[in-house]
C-alpha cells in the first residue's frame, strides 16, 4: 500500500494533455502526454481532528520524449520541497504506465464502472465515469479510481480524461469503516499543448 501512495506522488507530476476537454471521451487518454506541458498542486496533510497540518504546493512539467525498445517514453520533472525528482510515462491502448524499466499499469484506461485491477498488492477498482470535481482549477467530469490494500488506507484519485489528475484523497480507514482524511491534493493551474 504505502508502494501506491509513493506512486501516486509521483503520478502528480504526470499529468498533461493537448486537448481542452474537461470532460470523460470515449476517444480520451485518460493522462494526456505533450512535451512542455506544467501545471500545479496543492498538497494538505490533516490531522486527526480534521485540521490542516501542513500546505504545500509542487509542480511538474514534461520535459521531453524519448524511444525505448521501439516505444515513445514521456520524461517527467517536478519540484517538491524535497527537491526535483524526475520519472518516465507511456500512455498505451489500455491506460497509462509509469516507471520504466519496471512499468505498471497505474490508470486502466478505458474503463467501465466495476473493472479493477491489481497494482503490487492494492486492488484498483473504478467507482464512477464522471465524477463531478471541483479544484481551484477549475471544475471537471473524472474518472474516480478507488485503491485499497491490506493497510487501512483508502486512496480516491480522480482524473479527467484529456487533462489528467485532478484531485487525490487518502483516508486512513478506522476499525468501525469510517474514512480519516490524511492527504488532499487538488490541482491549482496547468498549462497544457
Amino acid at each position: 500500500m504505502w508502494r501506491i501512495a509513493v506512486l501516486l506522488v509521483c503520478a502528480v507530476f504526470l499529468c498533461c494533455s493537448d486537448n481542452d476537454s474537461t470532460g470523460p471521451s470515449d476517444d480520451g487518454e485518460i493522462y494526456p502526454l505533450a512535451i512542455g506541458n506544467t501545471w500545479t498542486f496543492e498538497v494538505a496533510q490533516f490531522d486527526t481532528l480534521g485540521n490542516v497540518e501542513s500546505l504545500d504546493t509542487i509542480s511538474g512539467e514534461v520535459v521531453r520524449d524519448t524511444v525505448i525498445a521501439g516505444e515513445t517514453w514521456y520524461v517527467t520533472e517536478g519540484e517538491d520541497e524535497d527537491g526535483i525528482h524526475s520519472g518516465y510515462c507511456i500512455l498505451r491502448s489500455d491506460g497509462f504506465y509509469e516507471g520504466w524499466p519496471q512499468e505498471e499499469l497505474l490508470y486502466k484506461y478505458p474503463v467501465q464502472v466495476g473493472d479493477w485491477y491489481m497494482v503490487e498488492d492494492d486492488t484498483v477498482q473504478v467507482e464512477d465515469l464522471s465524477e463531478s470535481v471541483s479544484v481551484p482549477a477549475g471544475d471537471f467530469d473524472c474518472v474516480r479510481y478507488r485503491i485499497h490494500g491490506y493497510l487501512p488506507i483508502v486512496i480516491y484519485q480522480r482524473l479527467c480524461p484529456n487533462v489528467g489528475l485532478v484531485s487525490v484523497e487518502a483516508n486512513l480507514e478506522r476499525a468501525n469503516g469510517d474514512l480519516l482524511l490524511a492527504m488532499r491534493i487538488r490541482l491549482l493551474s496547468y498549462t497544457l499543448y
